[in-house]
């Protein structure tokens, strides 16, 4: 299974955005200031699409990703 990390700037802001994940029921691992998703071929389009979309609002509303 392939696994998709994404770094942070300390471990506060990785668990701030790990937990607004997971109210968006997306599951994801926190290892400092990584998180790690795993794919899968289970996963649709629209799951990617909704995980990036939430990735993007949350990041945003955090001030990490600016758009």
């Amino acid at each position: 299974t392939p696994l998709a990390v994404v770094s942070f700037n300390n471990n506060e802001e990785a668990g701030e955005f790990t937990r607004k994940l997971i109210d968006e029921q997306i599951i994801v691992g926190q290892k400092k200031e990584r998180i790690r998703l795993c794919l899968s071929v289970e996963h649709s389009k629209e799951d990617l699409d909704f995980c990036l979309h939430k990735f993007e609002v949350i990041g945003n509303a955090l001030g990490i990703v600016k758009t």
